[in-house]
């Protein structure tokens, strides 16, 4: 795998130079113009809304604290229509449509609420950027993929590449493919899984294992806490929000939430069938209890090589569309946004393109 980040890299660098000649207004660079449907915006945010953290981190959780690690992602069937009702529809109710989550507060609370909200946006940005390369690192060297900080430049810049180019008229279309893949990947990662360790899955059910009650090994604080944060908390986020800035109408903002709530229901089986297969190898003493995120790779290892590197794409596809959401949306406060909020009104594409490529 050692020429897989050189491969990326250049695939990135050549999308961004098919790119680059297109004429891009700022809707077109922050919003896709507003023309985007519900399908291609569903798969879209579902890929930009989840984390490799679903391919690996969330099936060891699982694996750790049994059926409680559910209340993560118990309220998934929910997320999409609550999102739609509380926030979707309130945007794009407003006229003009604006670009970005600063611009519509600054709406609605004036000059001085766009700029906070801008610079806050841009440092969660910056932060979110900087754990999304360690955790490409973390990735390489977990899967048996080469150096982390090689991973993480070739994933960053081609992503920064073809961002630059295109802005979200080709970072949506980028997103929806990726989107597909973790769907596929995650499916296929889950039923291998539980099809390798069907003795051991049904040994664990025949036991009646309390790993496998209600709240499994967390406290029912924390789980209650867990499924509030995660159906409330996307309510908020810039990189969640951002999909509903991309859909072109009402009627497609009401087809929204079967789509993403279809598209979050296949990527999270991953969770639930590598998760629940873990467990019980871990409870049989074929994987080690106290592995952490490793057990993940363990397990991987032990379905084979294909398995390892269907996981290494469905995290790779994961990290790249949000580390694409991120790059856009630094942009916009730092173009588009504050200067805006500032009194300077106008949009740069050329300084656009220059910060999604530095950040």
């Amino acid at each position: 795998m050692s020429v897989a980040p050189l491969f990326l890299l250049l695939l990135g660098v050549a999308l961004a130079l098919a790119l680059v000649r297109r004429r891009l207004s700022a809707a077109g660079f922050l919003a896709a113009d507003h023309q985007a449907g519900a399908v291609l915006t569903g798969l879209a945010g579902t890929a930009i809304g989840l984390s490799a953290f679903v391919f690996v981190g969330g099936p060891a959780l699982f694996a750790q604290l049994g059926s409680g690690a559910f209340w993560l992602i118990l309220s998934a069937p929910f997320t999409g229509v609550l999102q739609c009702w509380v926030v979707g529809g309130w945007i794009l109710a407003h006229h003009p449509r604006p670009l970005t989550v600063p611009e519509l507060l600054g709406q609605r609370f004036g000059p001085g609420v766009r700029v906070t909200a801008a610079v806050l946006v841009a440092l969660g940005c910056l932060a979110a950027l900087s754990v999304q390369a360690r955790a490409v690192a973390v990735l390489a060297e977990g899967l048996g993929g080469g150096s982390g900080e090689v991973w993480a430049l070739a994933v960053f810049l081609a992503t920064a590449a073809y961002m630059a180019a295109g802005g979200m008229r080709a970072g949506v279309w980028a997103d929806a493919v990726q989107g597909v893949i973790m769907g596929l990947v995650a499916v296929a990662l889950a039923a291998s899984a539980l099809l390798h360790t069907r003795e051991a899955v049904a040994n664990l059910f025949a036991a009646g294992s309390p790993w496998l009650t209600v709240f499994g090994k967390v406290p029912p604080s924390q789980a209650v806490a867990w499924y509030l944060l995660f159906c409330l908390g996307t309510l908020a986020q810039p990189h969640y929000l951002q999909k509903f800035f991309l859909l072109r109408s009402r009627e497609e903002l009401r087809r929204f939430p079967w789509v993403l709530t279809v598209s979050l229901m296949a990527v999270l089986t991953v969770w639930v069938g590598v998760g629940l297969s873990a467990l019980a190898l871990v409870q049989q003493g074929e994987l080690p209890a106290g592995a952490g995120d490793a057990v993940v790779p363990l397990l991987l290892k032990r379905l084979g090589p294909t398995a390892v590197l269907a996981a290494a794409v469905g995290c790779l596809a994961a990290i790249m569309s949000t580390v694409a959401s991120f790059c856009n949306l630094l942009s916009a406060c730092l173009v588009y946004d504050r200067p805006q909020a500032l009194g300077r009104p106008g949009w740069s594409l050329a300084w656009s393109r220059v910060v999604t490529l530095a950040g």
